[in-house]
């Protein structure tokens, strides 16, 4: 399960996707010129995918954004 996070002209909005025939990557423009900048795996971001648990979309993006930052930090 992955959340999409997708950018207009004008705003961002996101789209959990469960599975899909299409593969999806940073850079992808769908036919309306929406392009995708983030992809997040939420099994891998929640480290036990198969435990119901609550946790919020927001956190889950959070959480993701920091890891990029350390790894940028890193460089």
């Amino acid at each position: 399960m992955y959340i999409v996070i997708w950018q207009t002209s004008q705003k961002l909005y996101f789209k959990i996707v469960k599975g899909t025939y299409k593969k999806y990557y940073v850079g992808y423009e769908n036919q309306y010129s929406h392009k995708i900048i983030f992809i997040i795996d939420i099994n891998k971001e929640i480290n036990y995918p198969y435990i119901k648990k609550r946790f919020s979309i927001k956190d889950i993006i959070i959480k993701y954004l920091k890891t990029c930052l350390k790894k940028l930090e890193r460089r």
